[in-house]
């Protein structure tokens, strides 16, 4: 009987301890508020995630739900936010690994991947003339007018600009990122009906910026490089799809677009002669 009693009370003692191990935590931003916040199991140093943890940014909107199990891995309905409230990404895991392709989502809603599909399907077999701007391979510093004549696909516009590969080789470019325009993302797609290249992550080195000297700090330039070797003789689009479902009144594009054989120009060097003073990020 005693021994009996005293299973029963270690057994009861050690539930008190797992519950004291619990903690609710979480981190802030430098202006006090939240960063992110849930609960942990804390084993001396050792802090393990565990359950729903929200993150928030500086200025106290939700931008992602992550759910823990009880190991501290990954587990259920992952999902990140705009900071405007809008879903923005979703991904399910189990135990740590992901069990379903994550979907991305446009501010109205639309899942990335279908409105891409729809607009690769019609680049690749109707007349873009009229929608997207031939340029010639170099351009040095030239700008563009956009949104004129915008290639609507699941009420979001496109525009851009098309050149032709002269060469086999990666895309060297950069262009002007004004603050508070309707430039949302983009990216680059053939315009060959054979080539599917719906999933192709042509650019996906990190991009580096030259911080503008405009006193108004109205514009920042961003430089990137293309991670996949264009085909020569190829014909290729670069699409940028405008914020706002309604078409831009205003949009222009200030860029430079080379092309090189090989990867490994410094981005930084490859463009030097084309700003004055100048210093990215690499």
């Amino acid at each position: 009987m005693m021994k009996q009693l005293f299973m029963i009370l270690v057994f009861l003692l050690g539930m008190g301890v797992t519950q004291a191990q619990k903690q609710k935590m979480g981190r802030y931003h430098a202006n006090g508020k939240v960063q992110e916040v849930g609960y942990c199991i804390v084993d001396g140093e050792e802090k393990v995630k565990i359950g729903r943890w929200e993150e928030f940014s500086e200025s106290g909107n939700l931008i992602s739900i992550i759910n823990y199990n009880q190991k501290g891995r990954r587990d259920g309905i992952q999902q990140t936010f705009y900071e405007t409230g809008e879903l923005k990404t979703t991904e399910t895991y189990k135990n740590g690994l992901t069990e379903s392709n994550k979907k991305e989502y446009y501010k109205n809603g639309k899942e990335v991947y279908v409105v891409k599909e729809k607009l690769n399907k019609t680049i690749k077999n109707t007349n873009i003339n009229e929608h997207f701007t031939l340029v010639e391979i170099p351009a040095d510093r030239q700008s563009l007018q956009l949104f004129k004549n915008p290639l609507k696909i699941e009420d979001c516009y496109f525009s851009g600009l098309r050149f032709i590969a002269p060469i086999d080789g990666y895309v060297y470019w950069c262009f002007q990122a004004i603050k508070n325009n309707n430039l949302e993302t983009f990216a680059i797609v053939s315009t060959d009906s054979n080539n599917d290249d719906t999933n192709e992550r042509y650019f996906t080195t990190r991009m580096a910026f030259n911080r503008s000297k405009d006193p108004k700090n109205l514009s920042d330039w961003i430089i990137q490089k293309s991670n996949v070797r264009l085909k020569e003789g190829q014909e290729y689009v670069i699409y940028f799809k405008s914020k706002e479902i309604k078409k831009p009144e205003k949009e222009l594009l200030v860029f430079e677009l080379k092309m090189s054989p090989t990867y490994d120009e410094k981005l930084s060097e490859f463009f030097k002669d084309s700003f004055d003073k100048v210093s990215f990020d690499y």
